[in-house]
């Protein structure tokens, strides 16, 4: 017999336009990998991504019937009003670089003693100094560490900006995804 004062499981409960979108980021990642833009590691950890995000979503083979009417990226860059051209950020120097990725490096060895909050300080430091993408997306390690899943799919979405061949940061991202659903099925 089952105890009526246990709390019911819950299933969650994802719409047409989320699967929709889902597809619409595994189309992105499926045409970089065809397009040959991507090394041997980082497709491995793209069909990872893929295999995640299709899991955590329930998507199958119907899904994949919708086609967007723009390519997702496009949409992302419109959306975000990310700069081009001339309006771009002056270049680091040499020693901000060099600042940066000493403060990146404060901050993994941070990240390794579980203080989460001080090493995201760290990468906001890094990230005033040089905006590589790398640093986002260990920033969006301790985000997720913190459960603070928006900022880490916001920071994930700036490395892609930065770098769209950054294939950590589809990895992060898929997996942020993956616990968001998981999440909601608790």
């Amino acid at each position: 017999m089952a105890d009526e004062s246990a709390p019911a499981a819950t299933t969650a409960v994802i719409s047409s336009d989320e699967k929709n979108f889902v597809v619409s980021f595994i189309q992105f990642i499926r045409h970089k990998v065809s397009a040959n833009q991507c090394t041997e590691d980082q497709i491995e950890a793209l069909e990872v991504a893929v295999q995640c995000m299709e899991s955590a979503f329930g998507l199958t083979d119907a899904n994949y019937a919708f086609q967007p009417s723009k390519p997702l990226l496009d949409v992302f860059i419109a959306a975000e009003g990310l700069p081009s051209g001339e309006d771009k950020l002056p270049e680091p120097t040499e020693a901000e670089i060099a600042e940066a990725n000493k403060l990146k490096e404060e901050g993994n060895d941070l990240m390794k003693a579980s203080q989460f909050d001080a090493a995201v300080s760290k990468y906001n430091e890094a990230i005033k100094l040089n905006r590589d993408p790398v640093y986002f997306c260990n920033r969006a390690a301790a985000y997720c560490r913190l459960e603070q899943y928006d900022l880490a799919i916001q920071d994930c979405r700036t490395a892609l900006a930065l770098d769209p061949k950054y294939s950590k940061a589809y990895g992060r991202m898929g997996f942020v995804h993956f616990l968001l659903v998981r999440l909601c099925t608790l």
